[in-house]
């Protein structure tokens, strides 16, 4: 997401030297940006992973999403009958790699990989309708154009990947699909430890959730615990180009996905929980007034 090019808290140099970027000098697995025509304020690039819902309590949301900001209950009712009823959230995780990254037509950065817990429907602007996403702290592959000094959106932690050039990998010797995608916050990963991120998903015939429920809530616009009050980030993702459609319609998943502090208030096991892999393309307008993105 290029809201990461400009808006992420700015790391310390010898954190960024700790963890040098990731050779990705192979080609990359993902297809080409196929956007042109936007100017240089603008950017664009894809986003090719997995994405999945997470249920998780509502009073668990409550308490990780700031408590100035209602969440909009109403807003999800429908997408997730049922769920405000039972007391249950739908959070979700993005493990993602962004591809062929542009403004202006030009290369504005190097492939890097992202993970992170994003809590939908939420009322930043406190008028009863407008849903925002909130993004809880992220985990990002190393990318100095990434952790440039720029307004912060939201914390935003360096470490590593598997695979660290790709969006999954195929489990060696899994069977029908499966695929995984793990990440570690800093060196963790050198140590041994236990990764911050772990998931794998199947392929699967179908999800209790339409395509159409994921391009609702990740095209909200987006705010974090930035040190910049009051900017927002206008991300989104375009499911009508060649990357989404055709041959490259979004793959229905379900999985297990394994969350480690300080991305989530505890470690968390979820199984059986259902997503799409997909591909797709995105234009970003960092840096506005949250009051401008009112709906």
């Amino acid at each position: 997401m290029l809201h990461l090019l400009f808006h992420v808290l700015l790391l310390p140099s010898f954190l960024l030297a700790a963890q040098p970027p990731q050779d990705c000098t192979s080609p990359s697995e993902s297809l080409p940006n196929p956007l042109t025509g936007y100017p240089a304020t603008v950017g664009t690039g894809t986003a090719n992973g997995t994405i999945a819902i997470l249920p998780i309590p509502y009073a668990t949301a409550r308490k990780i999403v700031p408590s100035e900001y209602p969440i909009l209950k109403n807003a999800y009712k429908a997408l997730f009958p049922g769920w405000v009823e039972k007391g249950i959230f739908p959070m979700y995780i993005a493990m993602i790699q962004d591809h062929d990254i542009k403004q202006g037509g030009k290369p504005a950065a190097p492939d890097f990989s992202r993970a992170s817990l994003i809590f939908p429907f939420i009322d930043r602007l406190n008028n009863g309708h407008t849903p925002f996403r909130y993004g809880s702290p992220i985990l990002i592959s190393p990318n100095p154009v990434v952790a440039a000094n720029e307004p912060a959106l939201q914390e935003t932690y360096v470490g590593s990947f598997d695979p660290p050039c790709a969006a999954y990998a195929a489990v060696p010797g899994g069977h029908g699909g499966v695929t995984y995608m793990n990440a570690w916050a800093g060196d963790a990963q050198a140590r041994g430890q236990k990764p911050s991120f772990e998931t794998q998903f199947a392929k699967v015939a179908k999800v209790p959730y339409e395509f159409s429920t994921f391009e609702n809530i990740t095209n909200q616009p987006l705010f974090g615990n930035g040190t910049v009050p009051d900017i927002c980030d206008a991300f989104v993702e375009l499911y009508n180009t060649t990357l989404t459609t055709g041959v490259n319609v979004p793959v229905p998943v379900v999985g297990q996905v394994t969350v480690l502090p300080p991305f989530f208030s505890s470690k968390k096991v979820w199984s059986g929980v259902f997503g799409f892999r997909y591909d797709g393309a995105w234009v970003d307008r960092p840096g506005l007034p949250c009051t401008s993105l009112a709906g």
